[in-house]
Order: C-alpha cells, then sequence, then structure tokens
C-alpha cells in the first residue's frame, strides 16, 4: 500500500483524526458521495503535511467499516480490478473511485436484490462489496 508506514503510525497512534473522518460513514444504512467525499478529506487530513495518503489505505478502512458498499482498491488486486470495471485508477484517483467502482456496484442487479434470509446468506450480503475482492486473482510477487 501507497504510505502504508503512514497509516500502520496512524492506526497505531488511534489517530482521532482518522477516527473522526471514518466517523462520517453511517455504520447503516445509506452511503451516499457526500459522505464518501467527507470521509476523503478527512483521511486526507489526518496524514502529517498531507501526505503519503492513498486510495489503498482510504478503502482498506472503508471496507472494513462497510463491506457491503467498498471494496478495497490496493496494489495486490489494482490491475485485475481495473480491467473488470474498465477503468483506470491511481493513487489518489478518490473521485474516480466512487464514480467508477462504487456507483457501479450500487446499480448492478445483485447489490439491489433482495436481501436473502438466514444467518449465513445475511452474513455474506453483509459483506458483498468486499467479497468481489475475492473474483479477481492477486498480482503473483
Amino acid at each position: 500500500m501507497f504510505g502504508a508506514g503512514v497509516f500502520k503510525k496512524l492506526l497505531n497512534a488511534n489517530s482521532a483524526r482518522l477516527s473522526k473522518a471514518l466517523d462520517t460513514i453511517p455504520s447503516r444504512g445509506k452511503v451516499g458521495r457526500d459522505e464518501y467525499l467527507a470521509y476523503i478529506e478527512g483521511h486526507i487530513g489526518a496524514y502529517p503535511d498531507q501526505k503519503r495518503h492513498g486510495v489503498a489505505t482510504a478503502t482498506r478502512l472503508l471496507a472494513m467499516k462497510r463491506p457491503d458498499y467498498f471494496i478495497c482498491f490496493d496494489a495486490e488486486n489494482r490491475n485485475e480490478l481495473c480491467k473488470g470495471f474498465d477503468i483506470t485508477l491511481g493513487h489518489h484517483d478518490y473521485e474516480r473511485y466512487w464514480d467508477s467502482i462504487v456507483e457501479r456496484i450500487l446499480i448492478s442487479k445483485w447489490w439491489t436484490s433482495p436481501r436473502p434470509s438466514g444467518a449465513r446468506a445475511c452474513a455474506i450480503w453483509d459483506g458483498r462489496a468486499a467479497f468481489l475482492d475475492s473474483l479477481w486473482p492477486k498480482r503473483k510477487s
């Protein structure tokens, strides 16, 4: 991950700014572009001198908080995910991540279909966007 060392330090220090940014994303219910952009603004602001941040670190936290909306976008899945979505995204393409990935997820038939019944099916359903990561092979080191 781009800037992972700084990200790790922020997490280990329990950064209040990073936590506040993540709080802009609701734990339940609809997540809109405005909430997402507020999160991104706060996420970038949590980094010293607003450097060494990137889509990978931002989306890692989002996918943990809201795996129904977000997929982690990092070096491991970047190439295949971009091919799958027919896009190009760079380290700081935050708005393009929402417009090109999240928006497409939100209008897909499988995302908008009714929530299934049963505990196991619901657990999978609740992480359906993050689950997309398993559909693309990881890059070989």
